[in-house]
């Protein structure tokens, strides 16, 4: 398995990535959430345990979406300049 972010890329997988770039799972698991949208429970975590299950169904609190671009257009503003513009 091939892990992957913006700034990390290892084909080791996690464990790879955590040695190689000395980071921390609990910072990978806050950027994940961060960026997929999920909440989960605040408690401590066996990250480093591969024989138990880390996360459960219950952990995950709420999932929210992720607008990264978005253009609001103000209809009233271009209705008044469109007919500002046909008046003069």
């Amino acid at each position: 398995m091939m892990y992957c972010s913006k700034a990390v890329c290892c084909s080791d997988g996690v464990d790879g990535a955590v040695e190689k770039f000395n980071l921390q799972k609990v910072s990978l698991l806050r950027a994940l959430c961060k960026s997929v949208g999920i909440q989960v429970l605040l408690r401590e975590y066996a990250l480093d345990s591969k024989s138990r299950q880390s996360f459960y169904e219950e952990d995950i609190q709420t999932v929210f979406p992720i607008v990264k671009h978005i253009h609001p257009k103000v209809t009233i503003f271009s209705f008044s300049t469109f007919h500002f513009r046909i008046r003069n």
